[in-house]
């Protein structure tokens, strides 16, 4: 659990000065092989940040699909050098493609019902 918990800590690290999110250290850190729970809590912890969301009735996931987007071009910039936490980047894209799916799915029921 202490793992997981400095992995939430890191879903707060800064963007790089080189471009890719997370910067340094927090991406040294969260690509050592043996931390694989430190990256699960850095998974979280970026769903978690984001906190509540809103949108149109009609909207459906582009929000969703803007941060899937994001994450996938650090993974991108990351994965030669860090492919451990390119790895995690590319789960919290897929989580967040499903989520626009769903918010894909309420808006079309609700453009249905109205």
């Amino acid at each position: 659990m202490g793992e997981q918990a400095i992995g939430g800590i890191l879903a707060h690290a800064p963007i790089g000065e080189d471009g890719p999110w997370p910067g340094f250290p927090a991406r040294d850190i969260l690509d050592r092989a043996e931390l694989s729970q430190m990256r699960t809590g850095f998974e979280v912890g970026t769903f978690n940040k984001r906190g509540v969301t809103s949108r149109a009735m009609d909207e459906g996931g582009i929000q969703e699909r803007d941060l899937a987007d994001q994450c996938r071009r650090n993974a991108t910039g990351l994965a030669a050098s860090h492919p451990h936490l390119a790895e995690s980047l590319e789960r919290i894209a897929r989580g967040y493609e499903c989520d626009a799916k769903r918010h894909d799915d309420d808006a079309a029921l609700n453009q249905e019902r109205y």
